[in-house]
């Protein structure tokens, strides 16, 4: 073949019916008890294994500071919503 030399993989590995002998593992769900999402990383949802990274950092996550709004820190102590609200009120000068 005139381009075989840029395919990083066998032949064999392109067909199609090879994609059936080497099935993905069902998804499980997530590890945490109240939690329904399907794991994706060591018995996590993404959710949680992201908070799991945050606590093994030494870190805790952020959250927005205006009260009853429970969404990550974007910027200035506030989530993208709340940001953008600062932003065009410090724009208009008000």
């Amino acid at each position: 073949m005139k381009y075989e030399h840029y395919r990083p993989l066998c032949r064999k590995c392109h067909r199609k019916e090879d994609l059936n002998r080497y099935p993905r593992p069902p998804k499980l769900p997530c590890s945490v008890e109240a939690c329904d999402k399907l794991a994706k990383v060591r018995g996590l949802c993404n959710n949680h294994y992201v908070m799991q990274r945050y606590v093994r950092k030494g870190r805790a996550p952020r959250f927005c500071s205006v009260e009853g709004c429970d969404a990550k820190h974007r910027a200035l102590g506030f989530c993208t919503v709340h940001y953008k609200q600062d932003f065009y009120q410090r724009k208009k000068g008000g």
